[in-house]
């Protein structure tokens, strides 16, 4: 349920090179914080608990010929360096083509059938009805959406996880993925954020009306509330009012890594609100450790088939493509690995808990009152590394 949320907050679209002014912003003030967190449980993003820039090795997918970012290679260069990826570019839909030449490509289509009612269910776990899970798509909106659906099932270890969906103009998307292990997901001390959340792309336009005073503008030319989605990894100790653990960011845009879009933080990003639209979540695991690099409009390349499976691959298309979010020795997922996050929050530098543990999709259509906002899932598919 929407009262049932945490409060978020983003990050500001401010100038490079200013901090954030002195007026009062009750992320200062925790204890009040915790006291909200007890009666709401809609996660939080708030990289400005950790003020202090950390400097990280960011390492974006490359394949050699094209220049593209893919899954499948990449290089490393050091945030310092004032590299900077391509700005998102809006696109009307997401890029597919199709291989000619039958070869077996790097990933396989795992078998899950998301036009089946039977395999989601509400958060509560209530049947979904077989109305709203239909072939031509998954239409969420207020009269049905009063509280999340999910999938029964979740995937564990590197996968890509591809969400397409439409939107109407008004819609506060949310697609998310949760641990299954919160099988009880807005429950008082039922593990949140020790578990894992992955908000894969949250709009806040909602959280906007409520909160007129705080500003929701989004980084770079992202310049309203209901221009942007937003990437937000929740991870940490387990506590009584669930209080995440952030990643860490600057008061200053121009130290977040060069401003380097589509990152805001170490582990945030900001893609475009396109009426069309597209991610491609991608778990991986290279020289530097586990990674999740996500992909907006991504170019999926179906080929031949390989033990029955059609084969698949994964790469850049149209809009932004993240810093591979890594988890090792040195780094929780974008957070300093020796902060006290961290070291309370399972970090384990070779397993990559805990989002490399099975994971479902959860998705919402925030907006309770207004019946023109709606988005509608056009295609889920799910892919393991052959």
């Amino acid at each position: 349920m929407a009262s049932q949320y945490e409060e978020t907050n983003t990050t500001r679209n401010i100038d490079a090179n200013v901090s954030f002014p002195a007026a009062y912003d009750e992320k200062d003030d925790m204890d009040s914080l915790r006291a909200k967190l007890q009666q709401k449980k809609k996660p939080i993003y708030a990289g400005l608990a950790f003020l202090a820039v950390v400097v990280i090795g960011v390492t974006v997918g490359v394949t050699a010929n094209s220049g593209q970012a893919s899954a499948g290679s990449s290089w490393s260069q050091n945030s310092t360096s004032g590299w900077s990826t391509p700005t998102p570019t809006p696109t009307s839909a997401p890029s597919q083509s199709s291989s000619n030449s039958g070869e077996a490509l790097a990933y396989s289509a795992v078998d899950f059938d998301w036009t089946d009612a039977s395999n989601w269910e509400y958060s509560s776990g209530a049947t979904v009805s077989s109305d709203m899970v239909t072939s031509s798509g998954i239409t969420l909106n207020p009269d049905n959406s009063a509280e999340p659906i999910r999938t029964k099932d979740g995937w564990s270890g590197e996968k890509v996880v591809y969400i397409e969906w439409e939107r109407t103009s008004t819609s506060d998307t949310n697609i998310w993925m949760l641990n299954t292990k919160l099988g009880d997901q807005f429950a008082k001390g039922n593990g949140w954020p020790y578990w894992g959340e992955l908000d894969l792309f949250e709009m806040f336009t909602q959280d906007a009306a409520d909160n007129p005073s705080y500003d929701y503008s989004g980084f770079g030319g992202f310049t309203s509330a209901s221009s942007y989605g937003q990437l937000t990894m929740h991870m940490g100790p387990a506590t009584e009012d669930g209080s995440p653990c952030f990643c860490p960011a600057s008061p200053s845009k121009s130290s977040w890594y060069q401003n380097t879009q589509p990152m805001t933080s170490g582990c945030t990003a900001q893609f475009s609100n396109d009426e069309s639209n597209s991610i491609a979540a991608v778990w991986g695991s290279d020289g530097t450790g586990q990674y999740i690099q996500l992909i907006q409009n991504p170019t999926i390349t179906k080929g031949g088939k390989l033990n029955g499976a059609d084969t698949y691959d994964v790469a850049t298309g149209s809009g932004g493509v993240t810093s591979k979010i890594y988890n090792n020795a040195q780094l929780f997922w974008g957070v300093d690995a020796t902060d006290s996050c961290a070291t309370a929050g399972g970090h384990d530098a070779t397993s990559g808990f805990p989002f490399f543990e099975s994971f479902r999709i959860i998705l919402e259509e925030q907006k309770k009152s207004d019946s023109s906002a709606s988005f509608t899932v056009k295609n889920v598919q799910i892919f393991t590394p052959n």
